[in-house]
């Protein structure tokens, strides 16, 4: 103290230099919302083409079940097929991976991904996503960016020109687009004046097609061992996946008589998204990635500048999800915080000395904590 008092100006450019200095070494801390912990297992997700089967999906689930049990550090894998919370259809499954316990292995999960993923490219004919649990469990991409609109072409169209330019950074892997994820579809375009000429409305078409291609579920059986089943009535699967026989279809008119849904309506095959999201009455497409050897806190802003080079229509935005948006509400509501902070300290330190100017002598230091 008596050093300091002797030398202010010495001590102050110290403290200042060190003040300054602080700002430079930031950049090389590196920031993530939640580390990923060692829990000792990780996830892999994997999606066939879309339209295969069950079994195909499955037989490539084996093939990367043989791939993983070769390592020494793998313990047990549990895998799910076309089911689970992550599953949106026959061709996608999900596996869990257990490590051995930490004293029998000298990698982490996040340390031993990289080499899975290299392994996993030897299967053909899928595509497999590797992810760590986060601090707080699961596994969901850190890097989620969703745009908005009105019309998937448009979307589909920006979506892909996003994931070229996340493509472009270092560090982002397993980009995807929840695109990606399109199911073969029948598509049934109804000529609506045709179908209005011959005394039949939507409603009509859209009743008599429903129980014959959904089902309708008309009854109750009560097995003889007491097990009730529900008694679902529809066509046969050969007659729902043929275009042919949809197309031939009877339909009733307004007078009485019958068509078939060719003559009002052209049925075609399609392709549709799995799934249908919106968020203020719009549209969403989202677009994930993992990271692998960055830190998500260096590559943010690369990821903004990556939507800065979109061409968005009017009606058209984007927004952040994942880690990348809880960093910023996090930081949002820790600086709220610190400024509330800041004033309450200086109020007390007032009431306490009686003084205005006093406290801005000892809150002086308050940038140094920095």
């Amino acid at each position: 103290i008596r050093w300091g008092l002797k030398w202010r100006k010495t001590v102050l450019l110290i403290a200042l230099l060190s003040f300054v200095g602080s700002f430079f070494l930031f950049p090389r801390v590196g920031v993530e919302f939640i580390p990923a912990t060692d829990n000792g297992n990780f996830t892999i997700s994997v999606e066939t083409p879309a339209g295969s089967s069950k079994e195909y999906t499955a037989e490539k689930m084996r093939q990367a079940e043989t791939i993983i049990r070769a390592f020494p550090v793998v313990e047990t894998t549990y895998t799910t097929v076309a089911g689970g919370l992550q599953a949106s259809g026959q061709n996608t499954g999900s596996m869990t991976v257990t490590l051995v316990d930490k004293e029998d292995r000298d990698v982490t999960p996040v340390e031993f991904m990289p080499e899975v993923r290299r392994a996993l490219d030897a299967v053909p004919g899928a595509t497999f996503q590797v992810a760590a649990a986060s601090g707080l469990g699961g596994s969901s991409a850190p890097v989620s960016i969703t745009l908005y609109g009105d019309s998937f072409i448009v979307l589909k169209r920006l979506g892909d020109q996003l994931m070229r330019e996340l493509g472009k950074i270092d560090g982002l892997i397993d980009i995807k687009s929840s695109l990606d994820d399109a199911q073969a579809v029948v598509g049934i375009n109804i000529n609506r004046d045709l179908a209005d000429s011959l005394g039949v409305s939507i409603a009509q078409i859209a009743s008599t097609m429903a129980p014959l291609i959904s089902g309708d579920d008309v009854s109750d059986w009560t097995a003889p061992n007491g097990q009730v089943y529900s008694v679902v009535v529809r066509l046969p699967e050969a007659l729902r996946s043929d275009i042919d026989a949809i197309g031939n279809l009877p339909i009733a008119t307004g007078s009485s008589g019958m068509i078939t849904l060719g003559q009002v309506a052209d049925v075609v095959e399609s392709t549709g998204p799995a799934t249908i999201n919106r968020q203020d009455l719009q549209r969403g497409v989202t677009i994930e990635a993992n990271v692998e050897g960055v830190e998500l806190g260096t590559i943010t802003p690369q990821l903004q500048q990556a939507i800065n080079t979109l061409d968005f229509p009017t009606g058209y935005r984007s927004s952040f999800g994942g880690d990348v948006e809880q960093i910023q509400d996090a930081a949002g509501a820790a600086g709220s915080a610190l400024l509330l902070a800041v004033i309450f300290i200086y109020l007390v330190l007032a009431s306490q000395f009686g003084s205005f100017l006093q406290p801005i002598a000892i809150m002086g230091s308050l940038p140094l904590a920095l």
